[in-house]
């Protein structure tokens, strides 16, 4: 399955990539604005329009499992490293436990936006100063 964001109707869509045919959509995430990450049989869903929470939805049973609110608005999501990691709006980068479905660790970044994780690190594009800042996950 293919799981795609569909802000217009304020949910999240999923699709069986074999028939190229929608299968359901999953309107309680509220609009996937801010991006999706998969990881550990869940998508996580930042809600990014004027939300403060990320939404895990089980793949297999198209459930939501957990909400995790946020302080601030959640942007961008990413999975590695065994966590799943959101900027906010408020200008932190969060690392959520998928265990325990809470907030690890926060950090300060000034005006972070767009992230990803690879190569051993997560990756922060911090607007204010036109940088990207790499970040060692704690083990």
């Amino acid at each position: 399955m293919v799981w795609v964001a569909d802000a217009y109707a304020g949910a999240i869509v999923r699709v069986d990539a074999h028939r190229n045919r929608r299968v359901e959509a999953i309107a309680e995430t509220g609009p996937a604005c801010g991006g999706m990450a998969a990881f550990g049989g869940s998508v996580w869903i930042a809600s990014a329009c004027d939300q403060a929470k990320v939404t895990r939805v089980d793949v297999r049973t198209a459930r939501v499992t957990a909400v995790i609110h946020v302080p601030g608005v959640a942007q961008h999501v990413a999975a590695g490293f065994g966590s799943i990691w959101v900027t906010t709006l408020r200008g932190l980068l969060l690392r959520i436990d998928p265990t325990t479905n809470r907030i690890a660790a926060r950090l300060r970044l000034g005006d972070a936006g767009w992230m990803t994780t690879g190569g051993g690190f997560a990756w922060v594009l911090n607007r204010e100063n036109r940088s990207v800042v790499r970040i060692r996950p704690a083990d």
